[in-house]
């Protein structure tokens, strides 16, 4: 193994993870544009359904669009909207 070899997954798998959290958690849409690679797709479909998210992609010639959508928003405390 040489020095540019590395034993974890590359960079962008840790803002992957992280923006499918988000989506996760907020329930939000999330969009992230990633330069186009093998397994990319496949990746994030596998991180998105763990996490119960929705994932679509969208592959382009050097890229790939990725958009998370959160089926449920994770609220960390009760909201009451009662005015009276």
């Amino acid at each position: 193994m040489d020095a540019l070899t590395l034993d974890r997954p590359p960079a962008g798998a840790e803002t992957l993870t992280a923006a499918v959290l988000m989506a996760a958690q907020s329930g939000l849409v999330i969009w992230m544009v990633v330069p186009r690679e093998a397994g990319t797709v496949g990746q994030a479909r596998a991180v998105a359904d763990a996490s119960g998210v929705n994932v679509d992609a969208k592959v382009l010639p050097r890229s790939i669009q990725l958009r998370f959508t959160g089926r449920t928003a994770i609220i960390p405390f009760a909201v009451s909207l009662s005015t009276s």
